[in-house]
């Protein structure tokens, strides 16, 4: 969201301090999530280049929304959730999974200034198919070689160990092996292969 990441901190405890005090469901995730994070990122990226505040953008966004939720949860509205099939929340999470996917490769290509410097420029808009399309157009000249290998290892990487875990945890039993970090282990290599190409 264009945000300095003490905004995410607060939000990730203020929130759920609030809830404990006043909410009444104990399985609701409250509190900065993946879905929430990229309709609000998506949301300062459209006003970004319009000389708006990011913050005043989360702002008006987080007022609206919970002055909705305030309203539904008085008019006992959850009944609305009912009506959302299986279908559509599969379609709708794998749309987000492709925006996830596109709009984060502008920083494993390296090509997050360039796309700002566009953007601002009037060049080309933000949506996710315009992104995507200037990543086919501006990769195979401006992208840095180093950390679209990088990026493209680690993911590779996950993948595997994620599928030998759970193949052994279901074919021998190997229940603890899910208790491997790789993710720790990738961010930690990642960080000292970054630091050795200054």
């Amino acid at each position: 969201a264009h945000l300095p990441p003490s905004t995410g901190l607060y939000s990730l405890v203020i929130p759920p301090l609030i809830y404990y005090i006043l909410g009444t469901v104990p399985t609701m995730v409250v509190g900065p999530q993946t879905v929430v994070s990229l309709v609000v990122g998506q949301s300062c990226e459209w006003w970004s280049h319009r000389s708006l505040e990011p913050l005043s953008t989360v702002a008006v966004i987080g007022c609206v929304s919970g002055g909705i939720l305030f309203a539904m949860g008085i008019f006992r509205m959850g009944f609305i959730d009912n009506a959302l099939s299986k279908a559509f929340l599969r379609g709708f999470i794998s749309s987000l999974a492709l925006v996830m996917l596109i709009t984060e490769l502008l920083p494993e290509l390296k090509l997050e200034e360039l796309y700002a410097h566009y953007v601002a420029q009037g060049y080309i808009g933000t949506t996710t198919w315009e992104k995507f399309r200037f990543i086919l157009e501006k990769a195979p000249e401006n992208s840095d070689t180093f950390t679209w290998k990088l990026s493209l290892f680690t993911f590779v990487l996950l993948m595997t160990i994620r599928y030998l875990k759970r193949h052994l945890a279901e074919k021998y039993g190997w229940k603890k092996c899910i208790f491997f970090p790789e993710t720790l282990i990738v961010v930690v290599g990642s960080i000292a292969l970054s630091n050795t190409q200054k």
